[in-house]
């Protein structure tokens, strides 16, 4: 599938296997250049971090604001 989108875009591009089920593929294909297997978590934990924020400054989890 790599190959054939490789081949669709006809450009450099980096191929990164992310999440528990990559690590089966890693190590058995050459197509993978990268392999973060925390990258899905951390990128959820950020968004959160950066929601976390605006509900500290005064605005609720709806977007609604406080008296």
């Amino acid at each position: 599938m790599i190959a054939r989108i490789k081949a669709e875009r006809n450009q450099a591009m980096t191929v990164v296997a992310t999440g528990g089920v990559a690590s089966l593929f890693h190590g058995a294909t050459k197509a993978i250049d990268h392999f973060d297997p925390d990258l899905t978590i951390r990128g959820l934990l950020e968004i959160y971090r950066r929601n976390s924020v605006t509900v500290h400054q005064g605005r609720g989890l709806a977007g609604d604001q406080r008296p």
